[in-house]
């Protein structure tokens, strides 16, 4: 049991780092008006595949655990997602939000199912991750339509990604705060 919690911790730690940079960087996209499309393109896929890595891991390291039953589904789709982002960035410049916004409703499913086995096991917390996954989804809808026409698609990028990643900080301090008793009724 030390070892899956040790294991566990690490992993949630990785993720959170992870997140926190995903901010920064949001951040950076953002208010930086020189950054060109094609680099933020480019610099979103390599944030996809780093977490598509990180749920490929996850899923073979703590797959009996049920937080990352289905991050090897998420992993690939997304690495598949990123390499098109990094190959041919000039075709799909366009698209970007689409992309983004696909990839935001594979996250936002992730965290529907995380909430629902949560509920199940009535966590308290079970809500607040139910909250994270509609705000995701709601966050990708808006990625996919772009009623922001007079707002440039990199910043509009880099807005979501920060408050993806906020959201999903939130929701990895949570599962922290949680984990003892989550792992034990994993078992």
């Amino acid at each position: 049991m030390k070892k899956l919690n040790y294991n566990f911790n690490q992993l949630l730690f990785g993720e959170m780092i992870y997140f926190v940079v995903l901010v920064i960087f949001g951040v950076v996209v953002f208010f930086n008006n020189r950054l060109s499309s094609t680099t933020t393109a480019i610099l979103i896929g390599i944030f996809i595949i780093i977490k598509s890595i990180f749920g490929i891991m996850a899923h073979y390291n703590q797959k009996h655990y049920f937080l990352y039953q289905f991050s090897v589904i998420l992993g690939v789709l997304g690495f598949i997602l990123a390499l098109f982002l990094i190959i041919n960035p000039f075709k799909l410049l366009n698209n970007i939000g689409l992309l983004l916004g696909i990839w935001l409703i594979g996250e936002a499913l992730n965290k529907y199912m995380i909430y629902s086995k949560y509920k199940k096991k009535k966590e308290k917390c079970a809500s607040i991750l139910g909250l994270s996954a509609v705000i995701t989804a709601f966050m990708a809808i808006l990625l996919i339509i772009n009623p922001f026409v007079a707002f440039a698609l990199t910043n509009l990028s880099g807005a979501f990604l920060v408050f993806y990643g906020i959201i999903t900080l939130s929701d990895l301090v949570l599962i922290k705060n949680h984990s003892q008793e989550l792992l034990k009724k994993s078992k």
